[in-house]
């Protein structure tokens, strides 16, 4: 028997031993490729690499709810249809990433912030237009237009404080 089919063989009997209604523990081994959305997985028990294992089930913008597992994280695969050649990683322990899209709308979490868009709309962006309107706001007044809000500090501080949480 050639290494390839005995590599089969091997991780067929090593599904099938330690399946759990064809789950199997396993590790990110490498940083995940976020434009194919795979990721390499090794299987503790055998050492055993399985290559291009998908992060979710639906292919490319099908997918509205995407984890980015960190390398070296612990994963739960699943085999389609209970395929060992359709693996697929059902959950991870921990994300680098969070990616959801629902038409148009949608956010990502990273350890940079929060980032929700809608269209060509951004909350940060709108929010500091906001603020930035506020300290330019002047009202008419019986003896000519008010000056800047007196508290224009506060809210540049506010904004500033946008780049803690938003992107």
């Amino acid at each position: 028997m050639n290494i390839v089919a005995q590599f089969l063989e091997d991780l067929s009997k090593m599904i099938a031993t330690h399946t759990r209604a064809a789950n199997i523990d396993g590790i990110v081994y490498d940083d995940p490729d976020e434009t194919k959305f795979t990721c390499t997985v090794q299987i503790p028990t055998t050492e055993a690499l399985i290559y291009n294992v998908p992060l979710r089930v639906l292919i490319s913008s099908q997918s509205s709810f995407i984890e980015i597992p960190k390398k070296g994280t612990a994963c739960v695969l699943t085999f389609r249809d209970m395929n060992e050649s359709r693996p697929q990683i059902l959950e991870v322990h921990e994300c680098k990433k969070i990616i959801c899209s629902i038409s148009n709308a949608g956010f990502t979490i990273d350890a940079t912030g929060f980032k929700i868009i809608n269209g060509s709309s951004g909350l940060k962006k709108t929010l500091s237009d906001l603020i930035d309107a506020v300290n330019l706001l002047t009202v008419p007044t019986g003896t000519g237009p008010s000056g800047t809000p007196i508290n224009a500090t506060t809210f540049t501080n506010i904004k500033t404080d946008l780049d803690n949480y938003l992107t």
